[in-house]
């Protein structure tokens, strides 16, 4: 049924469920090619804060926020492409350490 061994933990009928009742986050998973796209509903503030780390704002389909995987930028995405407040939390992770 074209589903990865390690692919989504459930079937996409089963995501699509969870997924439309939800009111804040929306996501539109592939258990073909294992991406996909979280949407999220968000205040003035976080909209703020929703940046990639060249400063650029994440707006789908144009300038997405990509997420380090592992710590590692992912095979053909630009390290200027990751989620600033991704890479802030780890930094503060960090410090805390």
């Amino acid at each position: 049924e074209n589903h990865h061994n390690t692919g989504l933990p459930h079937a996409q009928p089963l995501n699509v469920v969870l997924t439309v009742s939800q009111c804040r986050f929306l996501l539109n998973a592939s258990s073909v090619t294992r991406s996909g796209f979280l949407n999220m509903q968000l205040t003035k503030t976080e909209w703020d804060l929703a940046k990639r780390v060249d400063g650029e704002s994440c707006v789908f389909a144009r300038s997405p926020g990509i997420l380090l995987r592992n710590g590692q930028v992912p095979d053909g995405k630009a390290e200027k492409q990751i989620f600033k407040p991704q890479v802030d939390f780890e930094r503060e992770l960090g410090s805390l350490a």
